[in-house]
């Protein structure tokens, strides 16, 4: 009321109206998502990283991420060669630490996430992967990627 009074002395001119802040909308609704788990997340790329060596493993999967990182597991455990990952554990006797594992990417479509997995093995130097995921890619795709995450780390 004191600033309808203030500026009502300003002149007849001058139009004063109140409105309330606080709506039902803000006061009921919340516009906070609960962030999904990480290893609820389908449709990902990830990377884990190796506990005793700088190396990382990248992978992508379908399957909610909890199932894929189980089935590592379980390719160490069985001394399996599915995957660089369990080869680089059985071989040099490395733990992957599992509870760092990182999502890097997220895709539904299939050939994009795949694309996509190539493009993150591609642009470290420091990872366990099996070339065979990028060598259907063309050299020069892959010369292009490197210069274009090394341009962008300057």
């Amino acid at each position: 009321m004191i600033i309808k009074r203030l500026l009502s002395t300003l002149g007849s001119n001058v139009k004063v109206a109140f409105t309330n802040c606080n709506t039902n909308k803000q006061l009921f609704f919340s516009y906070t998502k609960d962030k999904t788990p990480l290893g609820q997340n389908s449709g990902v790329v990830y990377s884990i990283p190796c506990s005793a060596c700088p190396a990382n493993y990248v992978g992508e999967t379908c399957q909610k991420l909890e199932v894929r990182l189980s089935q590592h597991k379980s390719d160490i455990l069985k001394r399996n060669d599915h995957t660089a990952l369990a080869v680089h554990a059985c071989t040099t006797g490395h733990m992957f630490n599992f509870d760092d594992t990182r999502i890097i990417g997220r895709e539904d479509i299939e050939l994009k996430r795949k694309i996509l997995e190539v493009v993150n093995i591609l642009k470290h130097d420091v990872n366990i992967n099996f070339k065979s995921d990028s060598a259907g890619l063309a050299g020069a795709y892959s010369t292009v990627i490197k210069r274009a995450y090394d341009s962008s780390s300057l």
